[in-house]
């Protein structure tokens, strides 16, 4: 249930316009990986005022000089919250995903999508190292109606079946459980993602890692049903853990059950999208506290937006 004024659940719309949630201290905001969340409350609820706090995040700048003569007047800049504040890193590919993803299904023209995406910089954060891979430029051209982003579904079809065998492999050689751990399995072996051995902590990073798989199943869930689709939801949902409902209905799995979502409950500094696999994956995990809205967003569900992300999903792709 949506309660856009409510602050006093674990996962709440901000002032600017956010949708985030107090990891850390309360009442601040957690900031850092809001571009996501409020990308899912967009989805989930429908609320316009997420696109304007999406927006407020792309800024104009202009150049000055010989690098505007070099390089053109103005670019744009993407960043993680609408304002700045202290210890803000750069912009990430994730988060600039997230937000065309929300611009997207807002129906933003595609003139409008391309004026942005045509005065991105080669590097996307503010700082060296986030560089725009091909992929993702082909991905953001495709959305834009742009006929050379057509040439996306050849280059993900070979990356998720290269993915997916290089995965396979890496299973069989470390010799890892097939089947995933709930929640209940996991907690009382906790201990073991921080003291990992040698030979896990070598296959763990040999990995793609599951947020990589959830943005692919993002971007490709928003895209026309076709062969290329289709064969690519084949190929990611050959990897795709159990208990992750959400990577499986974004990847074309219909068996999910909707009594298993319904049957979650949020925990602190977790992503539904995350593996439950602890031979894997270095999760901080635990209960969220009573001073942090326990009772409102895991009994009563009010903002509760990884559950409820997971069940617009199976309405919009299982239930209807």
């Amino acid at each position: 249930m949506y309660d856009r004024d409510n602050k006093n659940t674990y996962w709440i719309r901000t002032d600017e316009n956010m949708f985030t949630s107090l990891r850390f201290s309360k009442p601040e905001p957690f900031k850092h990986d809001s571009c996501q969340t409020t990308w899912q409350a967009y989805y989930t609820y429908n609320d316009k005022c997420f696109i304007d706090g999406l927006k407020n995040c792309i800024k104009k700048v202009y150049r000055k000089g010989w690098k505007a003569k070099l390089f053109g007047k103005y670019y744009y800049q993407f960043q993680r919250w609408p304002t700045a504040y202290d210890d803000m890193i750069g912009m990430s590919r994730d988060h600039l995903i997230f937000i065309f993803a929300a611009l997207y299904v807002d129906k933003t023209p595609p003139e409008e999508l391309n004026e942005y995406v045509s005065h991105l910089r080669p590097v996307v954060s503010t700082t060296f190292g986030m560089h725009m891979t091909p992929e993702l430029w082909l991905w953001l051209k495709l959305i834009c109606g742009k006929k050379i982003g057509i040439f996306y579904y050849p280059w993900r079809l070979i990356s998720s079946t290269i993915g997916m065998l290089w995965t396979k492999l890496m299973y069989k050689l470390a010799n890892w459980p097939k089947d995933e751990l709930t929640w209940e399995e996991y907690y009382p072996r906790r201990d073991e993602r921080l003291n990992k051995s040698l030979k896990d902590k070598i296959f763990s990073a040999l990995i793609e890692p599951v947020y990589s798989k959830n943005l692919t199943s993002t971007k490709v869930s928003l895209l026309p049903d076709n062969w290329w689709t289709k064969s690519i939801k084949k190929m990611e949902l050959k990897t795709t853990t159990k208990y992750n409902y959400i990577l499986r209905m974004l990847n074309g799995d219909k068996s999910v059950k909707k009594e298993d979502i319904e049957s979650y409950h949020s925990i602190m500094f977790y992503w539904f999208t995350d593996s439950f696999e602890p031979w894997r994956t270095v999760r901080w995990m635990e209960e969220i506290p009573e001073s942090k809205g326990y009772y409102l967003t895991n009994v009563k569900h009010i903002n509760q937006i990884d559950r409820d992300y997971a069940l617009k999903l199976y309405d919009e792709l299982i239930g209807n």
